[in-house]
C-alpha cells in the first residue's frame, strides 16, 4: 500500500469528526442535551487529534501522485496551502472540545451539560471555524483529481474525425 492510499483512508476521519461534531454541539446548545453534547465535542477532539497524521501523509502522498500524468502540480499546492491553514483551526477547536469535554464529565451527572455558556460558545465557534476551513481543505483536494479539467472534458470529439478499422466479420476495431 503506497502514501497516497493511506492518506485517502484516513483523510475522511477529521472531515466527518469536524462536520459531525459542529453539528451535534450545535444542536445540544439550542435542546441542551448532555449526550450529544459529550457526543459532539468528542468527535471534535478526534478531529483535532487525526488531522496531524493526515497532514503528514499529504506529503508522501504528493510525492506519489505527481508521478500521475493528469495530476497539475497547482492542484496539489492548492490543497496543502488550505490545509496549512486548517490545521491550526481544527486543533484550536479540538483543543477547546476536550477542555469542554471534561468540565462536562467532572460536573454531576444531569441531562443539561455542566458548562458555562462562554466555553458552549467557544465550542461552537470553533467548530463552525474548524468545520468551514475542512471543508475547504476537501473542496480544494477535489480538484487533483475529481474535478481535474484533464479528467472532466465535456466535449468529444467528432465520431467522423477519429477513423476506426473494423475488419469485416468482427465486431471490435482493430
Amino acid at each position: 500500500m503506497d502514501a497516497l492510499s493511506i492518506h485517502l483512508m484516513l483523510n475522511h476521519v477529521p472531515v466527518l469528526s469536524v462536520i459531525v461534531g459542529t453539528l451535534l454541539v450545535s444542536l445540544a446548545t439550542f435542546i441542551r442535551r448532555r449526550s450529544l453534547w459529550r457526543l459532539g465535542t468528542a468527535a471534535l477532539v478526534v478531529a483535532g487529534v487525526s488531522f496531524y497524521p493526515v497532514q503528514w501523509t499529504g506529503g508522501n502522498a504528493e510525492q506519489v501522485h505527481m508521478t500521475r500524468w493528469y495530476v497539475q502540480h497547482d492542484a496539489i499546492e492548492e490543497h496543502e496551502e488550505a490545509s496549512e491553514q486548517a490545521i491550526w483551526v481544527v486543533l484550536l477547536a479540538g483543543g477547546v472540545a476536550a477542555y469542554a469535554f471534561w468540565r462536562a464529565s467532572r460536573g454531576p451527572v444531569t441531562e443539561l451539560p455542566v458548562v458555562p455558556a462562554w466555553l458552549r460558545g467557544a465550542v461552537v465557534v470553533t467548530a463552525l471555524a474548524a468545520s468551514a476551513a475542512t471543508v475547504k481543505v476537501a473542496y480544494e483536494a477535489g480538484f487533483i483529481s475529481h474535478k481535474n479539467p484533464l479528467l472532466t472534458r465535456t466535449t468529444v470529439p467528432p465520431a467522423d474525425s477519429v477513423p476506426v478499422k473494423v475488419p469485416s466479420g468482427s465486431m471490435t476495431p482493430e
